[in-house]
């Protein structure tokens, strides 16, 4: 192949710029899992399509993959470096679907409100990173009805369902129930949290939780979303395994769960299968 030509995608090969060594270091909540993850597999010496055959558990396609080194390129945090033969000359810019800029718009503005105080251009280039992460968690819950993720150790109570404590945090006494009613039958042993007060008694109590079901919307001033952040930066709670479990189903809302690092998202109303699936999946348990 002539040097001036270009390579396709799949096959360019990228290395992290100072900036994003640095990040990868110490990532100060810049970025979030999923591209610290995309960062620590960039090394300069494989290409596109390697990276993406290890991060397919993402549920990432090829064309997600693109985007988020495009946004990663961006921001300066990688560079191309052109594999032998090859002549680089960058990214054609990727189609955004039609809401993708209106995404942005809201989760920044949501920030905005959480961060008043924060530099725009930082919080619009959060925004930019939320919106594209959400796009294959949105995919998912759209076309399987949930989100989630194993998390990176086996599952610590081995095979059986009732070696593990599941969490309800519910302020519907009702959909509550229903919840507990389902994650039973499946022979896990349940809880429930009324709020967030109780939440933190159970994560206090000498049985913790192996698994939190947050609904977003509870009564009082702190949401669900608040209440992963907060479970996220204790070290006690930090691999603390919770599952979105909530009405809110707009991107940004998606996006947020992630960011903050959710390890699924279910949304209502849901079939009991997926939730059971979503939970198994979680636990790293196979599926029933």
């Amino acid at each position: 192949m002539s040097a001036t030509a270009n390579p396709p995608p799949e096959h360019l090969i990228y290395r992290l710029s100072r900036e994003g060594s640095a990040i990868l270091a110490q990532p100060r909540g810049r970025v979030s899992r999923g591209f610290l993850r995309l960062l620590s597999s960039i090394d300069g010496r494989r290409s596109l399509a390697e990276v993406h055959g290890e991060m397919l558990d993402l549920g990432l396609s090829p064309s997600d993959l693109l985007a988020w080194v495009q946004e990663l390129e961006r921001q300066d945090l990688v560079e191309a470096a052109a594999r032998p033969g090859f002549a680089y000359h960058g990214f054609v810019e990727m189609e955004r679907d039609d809401g993708f800029d209106r995404t942005v718009e809201q989760i920044r503005t949501a920030l905005k409100r959480e961060q008043p105080s924060a530099d725009d251009h930082l919080l619009r280039t959060t925004a930019r990173l939320m919106a594209l992460e959400s796009g294959p968690t949105t995919r998912a819950v759209t076309e399987n009805g949930f989100f989630a993720l194993a998390s990176g150790q086996p599952g610590d109570g081995g095979t059986r369902p009732d070696n593990y404590l599941v969490l309800i945090v519910e302020d519907d006494a009702l959909q509550a129930r229903v919840a507990q009613n389902i994650v039973a039958k499946e022979g896990f042993q349940t809880s429930w949290a009324e709020d967030g007060h109780e939440l933190v008694s159970h994560l206090k109590a000498p049985r913790r939780p192996d698994l939190i079901l947050m609904d977003v919307d509870l009564s009082g001033t702190e949401d669900g979303f608040d209440y992963l952040a907060k479970i996220r930066r204790h070290p006690a709670f930090a691999d603390t395994r919770v599952i979105m479990l909530t009405a809110r189903s707009e991107r940004e809302d998606i996006a947020r769960g992630v960011m903050l690092g959710a390890n699924g998202y279910v949304t209502k109303p849901y079939r009991a299968d997926l939730l059971r699936g979503a939970i198994r999946q979680t636990l790293n348990l196979a599926t029933a």
